[in-house]
């Protein structure tokens, strides 16, 4: 009996594109340039499946901030960047995120569906 071997990867550092890495190198610029800029913690985060995803930070000069990590989720009812990811998404993923339920996690997270369809102009 042939004994299988893992595959390789098909994303892997080795295959990334120069065009990914330049892409990277200008949002960590802008990032930087607006940290520079406040002295806040700035975040880059991404829209996967039903949250969204930290992808790149830049952290400012500010005693206090908030400390999230990178690829920390959270989800898109219950944070800025996850409420702007979804107010341009397509209605049909706004009605999902409503109908899988709005969980509140913090005092002022919103719980209803009307502030989070609203949020948006889809």
């Amino acid at each position: 009996m042939a004994r299988l071997k893992p595959a390789r990867p098909i994303w892997s550092d080795e295959l990334r594109p120069v065009a990914e890495d330049e892409r990277a190198r200008r949002i960590l610029a802008c990032l930087r340039r607006i940290s520079d800029q406040t002295g806040e913690t700035v975040h880059y985060s991404v829209l996967e499946r039903d949250a969204a995803v930290l992808v790149y930070r830049a952290k400012g000069t500010q005693r206090v901030a908030v400390d999230f990590q990178i690829g920390d989720r959270s989800p898109l009812h219950c944070s800025s960047i996850g409420k702007v990811l979804l107010a341009f998404q397509d209605m049909r993923l706004t009605e999902a995120v409503i109908a899988r339920g709005l969980v509140k996690v913090a005092p002022k997270t919103p719980e209803f569906a009307s502030f989070i369809r609203s949020s948006g102009q889809n």
